[in-house]
């Protein structure tokens, strides 16, 4: 079973999530996932930027930009929602952020980086 969730994100991270889920041939629901999954396994690594910032809590936040329809298995939206609930977070803003913590680290570099050292 899958659940249906709302990424809202401004224009630019829309389209870096985008052109990102494009570029390896798959959609933004199994980009989702795979940044779900990347950013729920840093979660010890007490890395600055890992928690949602408070600045996407805020009241209104959400309401610029565009709405990305995704779908989540039941694993992915449990592990997220778990996490949110530790965070306060509505799951849609936790799994917004873990794209987002996802398309910095690909641009950077860091995550090419973490899998030359995973090999």
């Amino acid at each position: 079973m899958s659940r249906n969730l709302t990424l809202k994100m401004d224009h630019f991270g829309a389209k870096a999530f985008g052109e990102l889920a494009r570029r390896h041939g798959g959609s933004a629901s199994r980009l989702l996932r795979v940044a779900a999954h990347y950013y729920l396994a840093d979660s010890d690594d007490e890395r600055l930027g890992w928690l949602v910032p408070s600045l996407a809590q805020e009241e209104g936040a959400d309401r610029r930009g565009v709405a990305v329809q995704v779908q989540l298995d039941d694993a992915t939206w449990t592990a997220l929602a778990r996490e949110a609930r530790r965070q306060r977070v509505a799951v849609g803003t936790l799994a917004t952020h873990a794209v987002l913590y996802f398309i910095a680290d690909v641009d950077s570099g860091r995550l090419a980086q973490r899998m030359r050292e995973s090999l």
